[in-house]
Order: structure tokens, then sequence, then C-alpha cells
């Protein structure tokens, strides 16, 4: 059985920064960390970039987007459940929760009473086995819209928090010009994922950041609860959403304590264009990952891990070329992040990485694809399971903001320890990421997405990926 914490999220992530090539490794806190480079010991390997002109395809097509078509594969699969192609189960800003064999989601509401409007959440819970969209109840808030907390046990239980927001139109005509009446974020909420009914729990005061109250934030993210300890990682969005606030809440106590705070970093985060992107499983019990901002066009991301539980930053790095498009850590602390490289004919490539963040070892992580995208770990109790969307193609082209590959990719299920992999939609994709689901006693159905817009689920023990002990088996037809 699974335990602890798993976040499942598809969300819109807006995040910039500008920085240079460090490493930082340590479990120090302040002047006393330790500040590698490659040269300092560490199996670093960063290319030193010189960044292309970014209306151009590398070796894609020209600044007027004159590539050559590649083609586009869809075969039947008798084992892929289609979920649905409308935007909930996309996420699009609203939290998801998956425990097989339910999705949780919600709509907002908005209640008019003259020109005063109140703010509202419907809950839904979907069923994977019957296909019922089952409502479940309306409740007066809104919460956080990238992710919810969800810890495995007995009794598994999605938290979230719940934000009242009342506005008042002078002009019931004009929208645009409004007061708030009321905005206060002081309910924290278990839902029973067995179940569905959620409990309303009351908080003396505000679980936003002082500088998210300061701003008028409206909402805070749950990204992991201790109920061992009572207290919560929790992030809120400040300065009208170009950066954001990472703090542990402790519930005896009513205080707050920084892992990042938006107002004291010495690079301020500025906001581009929006990136679709998937959350990640960038928490895993005691770890958080997370990567702040970009200038330009998607690149120069810093990345950072903490231990939430302690408090202390155990890595960070500010890579040029950096895809901030996913980036996922295992229970032992080992991170998958990604990096634009070249290779021996100076040819560029999305390269994954992993460190272990507790002893500082990096190293190319061996997937047997090109270009990786979407890496993501999805069990605590499986984290030698990856699943990814991979290629070998070695065009890249710039659509936006992020360079990507220009030719068919496949997302795949990888046994990193036993050095095997199996795909697990024969259908290619340009954007697609998977995970396992949690809920059942051994590893079997994987939620995924393409560029489709649709979500699918798929058995894997019944279309022969997994045994029925949730063991990936090997297939000499896909090496």
């Amino acid at each position: 059985m699974q335990n602890r914490f798993y976040l499942i999220s598809i969300v819109l992530l807006i995040l910039f920064l500008g920085g240079c090539t460090s490493v930082h490794h340590s479990g120090c806190e302040g002047d006393s960390c330790v500040d590698a480079s490659p040269d300092g010991g560490y199996d670093v390997e960063l290319p030193d970039i010189d960044r292309p002109d970014t209306e151009d395809a590398r070796d894609g097509g020209d600044a007027d987007g004159d590539v050559e078509e590649w083609p586009w594969i869809t075969e039947y699969d008798p084992f892929e459940q289609t979920v649905t192609c409308e935007g909930w189960a996309l996420g699009f800003g609203r939290n998801i929760t998956i425990y097989y064999p339910y999705l949780f989601h919600h709509v907002y509401e908005k209640e008019e009473v003259g020109n005063i409007l109140y703010m509202k959440m419907k809950l839904f819970r979907y069923n994977f086995e019957t296909g019922e969209n089952e409502e479940l109840q309306t409740i007066p808030f809104i919460t956080g819209g990238e992710v919810g907390g969800l810890e495995l046990g007995e009794h598994p239980t999605n938290y979230f928090v719940g934000c009242k927001r009342t506005l008042e139109y002078p002009d019931p005509q004009d929208t645009s010009v409004y007061n708030v009446l009321e905005q206060e974020c002081k309910t924290f909420i278990a839902q029973d994922v067995a179940t569905g009914e959620i409990t309303q729990n009351p908080v003396d005061v505000d679980l936003r950041s002082e500088d998210c109250i300061t701003f008028g934030t409206s909402t805070v993210n749950v990204r992991q609860y201790d109920a061992s300890s009572n207290r919560a990682l929790l992030a809120c969005n400040v300065f009208d959403g170009t950066g954001s606030d990472y703090y542990i809440f402790d519930f005896n106590t009513g205080e707050i304590e920084y892992l990042f705070r938006q107002s004291e970093d010495v690079v301020p985060y500025v906001v581009s264009s929006a990136h679709f992107s998937v959350n990640y499983y960038n928490s895993t019990y005691p770890y958080f990952m997370m990567n702040f901002g970009s200038n330009s066009i998607g690149f120069n991301d810093r990345i950072m891990v903490w231990n939430w539980v302690t408090g202390v930053l155990l890595w960070s790095l500010d890579v040029p070329e950096h895809r901030h498009v996913s980036m996922s850590i295992t229970p032992t602390g080992l991170a998958y992040y990604q990096v634009m490289a070249q290779d021996a004919n100076e040819e560029w490539y999305i390269q994954l990485r992993q460190i272990n963040v507790e002893t500082g070892k990096d190293e190319v992580a061996q997937t047997g694809s090109r270009n990786v995208l979407y890496p993501l770990v999805s069990l605590r109790d499986y984290p030698q399971y990856l699943t990814y969307q991979g290629t070998n193609v070695k065009t890249l082209s710039y659509s936006g903001a992020e360079p990507g590959p220009y030719g068919p990719s496949f997302i795949y299920l990888h046994d990193m320890e036993r050095g095997i992999r199996r795909k697990i939609s024969p259908n290619s994709v340009t954007a697609g990421a998977s995970f396992l689901l949690v809920g059942t006693e051994f590893p079997r159905y994987v939620f995924y997405t393409r560029n489709t817009g649709c979500s699918f689920l798929k058995d894997l023990v019944a279309a022969g990926i997994l045994d029925a002990t949730g063991q990936l088996i090997y297939d000499p037809a896909e090496e």
C-alpha cells in the first residue's frame, strides 16, 4: 500500500527568472552552504550555450516556420479508455486529485444577489469504472488552482484550503470595477476520498502569507500535509502572479516558516507567456522540488529542493537552458530534471539528468530516448518507475517559448533499476504526460493526456505491460 503524499494536477504554470550557471548542494542554511560548480567535485556537465535566435527553429526550419511534415501515428488501442475531452479533466487552473477509481475535480460558481457576488465551488467525483461524474456538494469557498495535498494510508484524504471571496459591483453592468467585501483563507478542508465527504476545519488566522494578504491574493495551494505534526506545506502567488511564497504553516501554533519568500529574494521573477505543464509529483514526503521563473524565452530556471519537514534547502541549481516542462523526485531524494545539451556532433537535445540531493551525485539518466520530456515518478513504493515522453528525433523546433522535438514522440513507462521500458500508448504525441495511479494494491492503471485535448486511462496489466504484481514485463520488440 502506498503511503504519504502524491499530488496529481495539470496546470498552467507561469514561471520566469534570470540567472547564471551554479550548483548548490548542502544540508545547511545561509552563508555556511556550499556553492559548488561542476569543477567543485560533483559529476555535472552543463553546456556553455550560445542561445539561438528565438524566432528560428533549430534544424527545423526558418523564421517563417517552414518545416518538413512528419507522420502522425494513430492506432486503435483496445486497452485505452477515453476519460473525457472536456477541460475539467485537464485541470486548467483547477485542483485534480486521483485515487483509483475516483478523480476529484471542481468548478467555480457565482451567486449574484443584487450587486453582490459570492464565489462558490461545486465538487465532483468521476468514477473511472462506471463513467459517472457525480456531483458531491457546493461549498462557499474557492481554492488554490494548482494542487491539493493527498495523504495516503488507512483513510486516504485530500486536503485543500477554502477561501471566501465576496465582491460588490457599484455598477452591475460593469464587472471590471468592483470592491472586495470579504476575502480570507481561514478554512482547512479534508476530503475523504472513499466517500467524497468533506470536513471543514476553521482556523483562527489567515492561511495566506503576509505578502499574499497585502497584495490581495485570493487563494492558497496545499502542497503537502503531515497529519502527525499537524503542519502543511502551502504556497500562494504574490505580485500579480509573478512570484510565489512557499511556507510551512503550523496549525498547532498558527506560525509560518518560510522556505521561499518572493519579496526577500535577490532576483525578482518576471512573468512571460503561459506554459502548459503537469504537476509532476514534485512533492514526495519529505522532499519538495520546485523550479522558478525564466527570462527571455523560457530558459535560465532555478531549481530548488527542500526537506520541508526540517525546512532545509538541500540543493539548488541555476542553469541556462533548463527546460522547465517538468521535474520529479523520489522518496529517496533522487531528483530528475532537464537541461539543453549538445552531443559529439554539436547537435542539441533535451537531456534528462538525475541528482541525489542528499549526496550530490549528479549524472545523465539513462532512458534510451535522446529527448525526454515530462519525467514523472508516480508511486512512492515504486520509485524505480518513471513515466515520460521520449523521442530519438534529432530535429528541435521552437514553438513559442520552449524548444521541443520536431517529430513523433511516445509516452513510456521505464523501470530505471532494471533498465527496461515499454510504450504506454502506440500513438505518437507532441505534448503528453502520464502517471501511474495510487489506489490499487499493485501498479496497474496509468492516466495520461495527449495533444488531442483528451485524457485517457489504460489498464497496463490487461495490456500485458505490467504483470499481476505490478512488475514491468520485458518485451524485446521494444528495444
